[in-house]
């Protein structure tokens, strides 16, 4: 492949990114699409991020990560259906290994997600007021929904 520089590939991204993002919608990494046209995985990278492509790349990034997915569920079929302990294994490890790359890929959908804990205790959504504050809050609330309108409440402090 060699060496490319800057003003070799000035002005091109216009070429190569839709030729990409039909490659990632295929099911294709960009490393291989770039190994495959002889691009600079750099230079793409950074037209990548560019604001001019960012949204199409973060997109054609989800899609890869959905396609990833479905190979997921393929490969545990064929699991599921062989005797061979050594394909078994193998196709394992290939599960895994898609699993991570979707959770990268799709992160929204396939990442982990977090479980926020207090001392243990899942957190709710709720937040535990002081008695006088309370106090304060619901009548402010029964204020509000017993007016007849908005004007009836100018003037009145929040509590």
């Amino acid at each position: 492949m060699g060496r490319f520089g800057k003003e070799e590939w000035r002005g091109r991204d216009e070429e190569v990114m839709p030729i990409l993002f039909e490659e990632m919608a295929s099911g294709v990494t960009v490393k291989d699409a770039c190994a495959k046209h002889g691009w600079p995985r750099s230079t793409v990278g950074w037209w990548a991020y560019s604001p001019k492509w960012k949204s199409l790349y973060a997109h054609a990034m989800e899609v890869l990560g959905g396609i990833q997915a479905e190979r997921v569920l393929e490969a545990a079929e064929r699991a599921a259906d062989s005797r061979n302990m050594a394909e078994i294994q193998g196709l394992r490890i290939l599960v895994g290994a898609l699993q991570w790359a979707a959770s990268k890929n799709d992160w929204r959908r396939y990442g982990d997600k977090v479980d926020v804990t207090s001392g243990g205790e899942k957190m709710g959504g709720v937040i535990a007021l002081p008695p006088e504050k309370e106090v304060q809050v619901l009548a402010r609330a029964r204020e509000v929904l017993q007016a007849p309108d908005i004007k009836a409440l100018e003037g009145k402090s929040n509590g």
